[in-house]
């Protein structure tokens, strides 16, 4: 009865045969599972590979941030269309326990400012030795100056000769 009104509105067999293959009952097979995100339009960032100078136009997407130094101590980031850069200094690393073996490769990433000193420098700690090291690390390999302590006694000056208070 539904078809022939159809029929008679202007509808073609096929637009029939689509309505006619619709039910209330319900679909047999399941809709496929979500993929995931499609993130096909979300654009990634490339860093430029040498840092531009500071202010000058940024054309990554807003807040980028770009690494243009060794172990994340030149950081710049794309904010409002330039190029800003971060003014922390590089955290200091904690010296290690025991005083490294002379030549022994440094930690990644080691700042060549940063000493260690190992003893006691006025002889007056309880484990103090004799002597005093001070490492440091020079081309990426730890130095060892060993110096002896001083002993903050009569020779305040370290001359070896007798004070005159």
């Amino acid at each position: 009865m539904i078809a022939p009104r159809l029929a008679a509105a202007g509808l073609t067999g096929a637009a029939l045969a689509a309505i006619g293959a619709c039910t209330t009952e319900p679909a047999t097979d399941a809709p496929n599972a979500d993929a995931g995100i499609d993130d096909s339009a979300v654009a990634t960032a490339i860093c430029p590979v040498t840092a531009p100078a500071a202010g000058t136009r940024c054309t990554l997407p807003e807040g980028t941030t770009c690494d243009f130094g060794s172990c994340g101590t030149r950081l710049a980031q794309c904010t409002g269309g330039t190029w800003r850069f971060g003014s922390n200094p590089a955290p200091r690393p904690p010296c290690p326990a025991q005083p490294p073996d002379i030549e022994a490769p440094c930690p990644e990433c080691w700042p060549s400012d940063v000493t260690c000193v190992y003893g006691s420098q006025d002889c007056s700690a309880a484990d103090a030795s004799l002597n005093t090291s001070v490492a440091s690390c020079v081309k990426r390999r730890w130095t060892l100056d060993v110096r002896p302590c001083r002993d903050a006694g009569a020779d305040v000056q370290g001359d070896a000769a007798p004070d005159a208070d």
